[in-house]
């Protein structure tokens, strides 16, 4: 072909294999049937956390793992760093890409990175959240708008539950993305807040519960995939809470959300033992990215955290309870 230049000033042209094995920066590939793998901006880590795994092979250059993931039925993404070539599925939308586990730094290559547009206007058109700046005790606006970006292709499937839903400025965010939410919160002047908040909301349902007193049993019966775990802080009581909900909801349970990971010496001790046992698999980062401020201090921890459940807890009952 010829060569040519774009209207953003990338040179574009026809190489063979080999010269695509040694060129550097390369920002997209085009396949014969008219794909473009294009380069991933603003993907701070390899392994998107909203992207399905389907196989890592060893690859010399960004070219052998586009080969690989050519041969890979489903796989749109490609993760590559020094010579270990990850393929994923990330269907769902560009918007999975945005947000990564903690791993090092990968080439994120991916059929979807046009649309990453598509996903910074509709983390735009909500000014209206409530952050810390109004309410110190709520989620950040950054937290509330990941939880969009990260559920948005996927989340009007699933039920989510929030425990410790406060006065519901999560939970309102919660309601837009997912089909079904159920807020639970120990003090019944919130969850009258709550209501009212939300008046306008028909796929809520609130419950007053103590997590601490009488655990997660009443609600064995409900088909949760998704649980923000956002109540008590304390190191005993986010341990305690994540328990009962492996025991009493783990039959269709996928992902755990944690807020406050990166500030709350509790939060992050008991994440990081459940993940350490096995229980867990930390898979994506919310909110405030690190590094950042907080209380005049650098942070090297992501605001919230993201888990995928990796087995039930002992003797689960997979929801129906004991």
């Amino acid at each position: 072909g010829a060569d040519g230049t774009a209207g953003t000033g990338a040179v574009l042209r026809w190489l063979s294999a080999d010269e695509l094995r040694r060129a550097e920066g390369l920002e997209e590939l085009h396949f014969g049937d008219g794909r473009v793998l294009a380069r991933c901006a603003d993907v701070p880590a390899g392994h998107a956390a909203g992207c399905e795994h389907l196989r890592v092979e060893p690859a010399a250059t960004v070219l052998d793992c586009a080969q690989v993931l050519a041969l890979v039925e489903g796989g749109d993404t490609l993760n590559f760093r020094e010579g270990i070539c990850q393929v994923q599925r990330c269907y769902g939308g560009a918007q999975a890409l945005r947000y990564t586990t903690l791993y090092r730094e990968m080439d994120v290559y991916s059929f979807l990175c046009s649309r990453v547009g598509d996903a910074d206007a509709f983390s735009k058109a909500y000014p209206d959240d409530i952050g810390k700046n109004e309410d110190y005790w709520t989620t950040s606006v950054a937290f509330k708008k990941d939880l969009r970006l990260f559920f948005r292709s996927s989340g009007h499937e699933l039920a989510a539950l929030e425990l410790g839903s406060y006065r519901g400025y999560t939970t309102r965010v919660l309601s837009e993305v997912f089909g079904q939410v159920i807020a639970v919160d120990a003090s019944d002047s919130f969850l009258g807040y709550n209501r009212e908040y939300n008046s306008d909301r028909s796929n809520i349902m609130y419950v007053q519960l103590h997590t601490r007193l009488e655990g997660l049993r009443s609600l064995r019966h409900n088909r949760v995939q998704v649980v923000l775990v956002d109540a008590e802080h304390d190191y005993e009581s986010v341990r305690r809470d994540v328990q009962s909900v492996l025991r009493f909801l783990g039959a269709g349970l996928r992902l755990l959300v944690f807020d406050d990971y990166a500030t709350e010496g509790g939060v992050r001790r008991a994440v990081d033992e459940l993940v350490g046992e096995g229980a867990l698999v930390m898979v994506g980062g919310l909110g405030y990215r690190p590094p950042w401020g907080y209380h005049g201090k650098i942070v090297h921890d992501w605001e919230g955290v993201v888990c995928e459940v990796a087995r039930p807890a002992a003797g689960s009952g997979g929801g129906g309870g004991g």
